[in-house]
């Protein structure tokens, strides 16, 4: 077996390519300005650089466990209803809640809302006029209806006189001389 050099289609040929570069930089979409506006390419990161940013994601979710849940924007209300969670206890000291398990407010949760689905029935739906933009407002809410029930069952507790349970031991002709009416 011998072996053959195999001649090529541009061997033998003489020619001398002229490029000219700054004619086709023109025409290009990247150009060297670009670099300079980003300080490091996305090539030429170092591993620390990398290190950080992953980090830095790491921190703003939650992480994988809890479906890489993000923290919601913090503002005024949203730090109301979350206090107000915590304070829950002296709201309504008869009934008992579990201690809360920290003292600061929590960096990623969820705030959801209650949607009344067409195959509930109407009397356990919420109305409009009930639902309400935050949680304080809905305690606000069940606070005034309280005073308004209390108030009501005050005026009838004044007009029957004070005896609630006290009528059953009178006869009915000592409660009408009472009340000063006739048969």
């Amino acid at each position: 077996m011998s072996l053959v050099k195999k001649r090529g289609a541009l061997d033998g040929m003489n020619f001398k390519a002229t490029i000219d570069v700054a004619a086709i930089m023109k025409n290009a979409a990247y150009k060297p300005e670009m670099e300079k506006i980003k300080n490091v390419s996305v090539k030429q990161q170092t591993k620390s650089i990398k290190k950080r940013e992953s980090k830095l994601d790491r921190e703003s979710t939650a992480g994988a466990g809890w479906f890489n849940m993000k923290a919601p924007e913090m503002t005024e209300e949203v730090v109301r209803d979350l206090e107000l969670i915590q304070m829950r206890a002296t709201l309504d000291p008869t009934v008992h809640y579990r201690k809360n398990d920290r003292d600061v407010l929590p960096k990623h949760f969820q705030i959801g809302r209650i949607v009344g689905g067409q195959a509930d029935y109407f009397s356990s739906r919420q109305t409009n006029r009930q639902t309400k933009r935050s949680i304080v407002d809905e305690i606000l809410a069940a606070q005034g209806t309280d005073k308004h029930i209390k108030k009501i069952v005050d005026n009838k507790i004044e007009k029957i006189g004070g005896r609630v349970f006290k009528n059953k031991s009178k006869s009915k002709n000592t409660q009408r001389k009472e009340r000063g009416t006739k048969k």
